[in-house]
């Protein structure tokens, strides 16, 4: 019921207004994480990219992941909401060509 409850409300609501909201669910996410989640996000980064960036990078880099992930989240469940023509508004496809060869 309440997952039908959040789709009812995600259905009448603008997408650019869902995409915002997810954002700052991810925002606030971040801090909630407790230090030792936010610690082992840190420790991913460093090991995946190594001395390319600084832990500034890292720091604004793991940030960011939480506000496109919540956002991203949200908009998926907005996305069985829409009709196939709202949803082809949206998109861009590039490099359709490299599929074709």
């Amino acid at each position: 019921m309440a997952f039908r409850a959040v789709e009812s409300l995600l259905k009448i609501l603008p997408l650019e207004f869902i995409w915002w909201c997810g954002r700052a669910l991810g925002h606030v996410a971040w801090h909630l994480a407790g230090k030792k989640y936010r610690r082992l996000v840190l420790n991913n980064l460093r090991i995946a990219f190594g001395r390319e960036h600084d832990e500034a990078w890292r720091l604004a880099t793991a940030r960011e992941h939480f506000r496109s992930l919540f956002a991203n989240v949200l908009c998926g469940f907005k996305l069985p909401t829409m009709t196939l023509e709202q949803i082809e508004a949206r998109l861009t496809l590039e490099g359709l060509d490299h599929v074709q060869a």
